[in-house]
């Protein structure tokens, strides 16, 4: 199991993101688990949601992976 856990902070207000990346290994292969949260407030206006999927469209690309079928 590895483990990265980082922060990201917003330009305009200095908010902090938590972000914890969290990859096993498996039979078939490896399982990827992301997560990026907000300290502050209810709503993100989608900027974690949005970041994930940059990072794992960045990973797949790098890996010369395709995404699971959904």
């Amino acid at each position: 199991l590895g483990i990265i856990e980082a922060s990201s902070t917003t330009f305009w207000f200095g908010f902090t993101d938590d972000i914890v990346i969290r990859i096993e290994a498996k039979t078939d292969g490896s399982r990827l688990d992301i997560r990026s949260e907000s300290r502050i407030g209810k709503s993100d206006f989608g900027r974690n949601a949005a970041r994930i999927m940059r990072f794992r469209a960045m990973l797949y690309r790098n890996l010369e992976l395709h995404p699971p079928a959904p």
